[in-house]
């Protein structure tokens, strides 16, 4: 059996390579140090409840924001249930990742250079999605942008910052997994009500991944 390091670095190496995937009828470019959004990939998991929720939805949401969003694929997937899309990235391969999976899939898509909220217009959302890098060590190499959020900081501020960007009811959708600190998520503002709504665990690695909604109460 493969020790999850040996794991992770064949993990790496794919993402630093150039590939195409089909996803929800959308034809997905990932260029390299970008995450691909695999079978097995947080995005697919992030998407599963959340289309779940939404595909009997009878009014649009209106506007949905897609942090982190690599190739797009989250945000391009749940199109189809909001008016206006808004996708970032902190990765500059990312953002221009996403601007031609937008276009190639003819996707409308407002697309941002942005570290979390820092770059992004002074608007409220709906919803709000973010796959989270999942594992909290250092960040020492561009592919692993999308992967590690170093002593859990990343997530920290996100939670912080949350409040002031979404609607009142508005609702967040994020990942997260047993190899982060799981005693961070109490840093989750008193503000929002937390349920996980989705849980898988990896039988070789015993690794556990979740998907959580929040709701501002």
């Amino acid at each position: 059996m493969k020790t999850f390091s040996e794991l992770h670095q064949a993990f790496l190496a794919k993402q630093s390579r150039f590939a195409t995937y089909k996803v929800n009828g959308l034809n997905i470019i990932a260029l390299s140090n970008v995450y691909h959004p695999d079978i097995e990939s947080s995005s697919l998991f992030l998407l599963k409840p959340i289309v779940q929720r939404y595909q009997n939805l009878k009014t649009k949401k209106k506007r949905l924001l897609d942090i982190g969003c690599g190739t797009g694929v989250v945000g391009l997937s749940l199109s189809k249930y909001v008016e206006d899309l808004y996708l970032s990235d902190v990765g500059k391969n990312a953002v221009l990742c996403a601007r031609i999976n937008s276009f190639i899939n003819f996707k409308s898509a407002k697309i941002y250079h942005s570290d979390l909220f820092n770059s992004l217009p002074d608007l409220l959302f709906d919803v709000i999605t973010f796959n989270l890098p999942l594992l909290h060590q250092n960040i020492e190499s561009t592919v692993e942008l999308a992967t590690n959020d170093p002593n859990g900081q990343i997530f920290i501020t996100f939670v912080e910052q949350l409040s002031l960007y979404l609607e009142p009811q508005g609702e967040v959708f994020f990942t997260y997994s047993s190899l982060g600190d799981l005693e961070l998520i109490k840093k989750i503002p008193e503000c929002f009500d937390v349920e996980k709504v989705a849980i898988e665990r990896d039988e070789e690695t015993g690794i556990e991944r979740y998907v959580f909604k929040l709701i501002m109460n």
